[in-house]
């Protein structure tokens, strides 16, 4: 089945969309997808990287920027970029197929890190949107309940139209969905803060028990490893957290944030 969907990889590439088509980096972006199709993957690197350098967050450049480094056997690479793309395009099939493909061929056993029952669920259903469409959402939802409250006590509308629409049920449902999403935007906010996590970029990461190279090693990691940081940082080492509860420090050069 792995080689099934490790052949069909090969097939997969993300059609290029109106609006980035219409962007200032369409034409190194069609460079980029032509230099990826004719097979010369370094070339397509250099031209996705030349994008993203300018500061463009776009799902589809950093997924194509992860087929075109896992084409060069770069998994590390690879990863970073399958894991920046699932963050803005959360729902993408194609993204979470190749990023499982990438990670079969790491040395390290995957999995991440434990979560509750509770906090596992609340991933789960916080995962479905990106952080832009979670807070586009809930500003829709603002907007409208602000107009229909406008509507509702202003005198475009008599009585008998506000009765007959039923405005105060609508106001009321519009205000308890936004609640909602006000709610889910702030937790996944949280959510990200809580779990920002990093890719091993280093061929091969110690993690020791404290901030140092003169502390006793407990584990290492290999290239292409999703770790979560911990948020403590002390002279170049940061605290990380692995699989089954494994933590420690290693070296922040040797990480990149997602």
């Amino acid at each position: 089945m792995l080689r099934a969907v490790a052949l069909a990889m090969t097939l997969i590439y993300l059609p290029i969309s109106l609006a980035f088509a219409a962007s200032a980096h369409s034409e190194l972006w069609q460079q980029a997808n032509a230099a990826y199709e004719m097979g010369d993957y370094k070339d397509a690197i250099r031209a996705y990287e030349s994008i993203r350098a300018e500061g463009l967050k776009n799902g589809h450049l950093y997924y194509n920027l992860g087929n075109a480094y896992f084409k060069m056997g770069e998994s590390g690479s690879a990863i970073l970029n399958y894991e920046r793309a699932r963050k803005l395009l959360p729902r993408n099939r194609d993204v979470r197929m190749n990023l499982r493909v990438a990670q079969e061929q790491l040395q390290d056993e995957t999995g991440g890190a434990k979560h509750s029952f509770l906090g596992a669920l609340a991933g789960k259903y916080l995962g479905l949107l990106s952080v832009a469409e979670a807070r586009r959402l809930e500003f829709g939802l603002f907007l409208v309940l602000c107009l229909l409250g406008v509507l509702w006590h202003s005198r475009l509308l008599s009585q008998i139209w506000v009765e007959r629409l039923g405005l105060p049920r609508v106001v009321a449902t519009c205000a308890v969905l936004w609640l909602i999403a006000l709610a889910g935007l702030g937790g996944k906010y949280l959510w990200e803060l809580q779990n920002q996590g990093a890719v091993v970029r280093a061929q091969e990461m110690e993690v020791r028990s404290g901030p140092g190279p003169d502390y006793p090693l407990q584990f290492q990691l290999h290239e292409g490893y999703v770790v979560q940081l911990e948020g403590e940082m002390r002279s170049g080492w940061s605290r990380v957290r692995a699989r089954e509860g494994l933590e420690g420090w290693a070296r922040s050069g040797d990480l990149e944030v997602i």
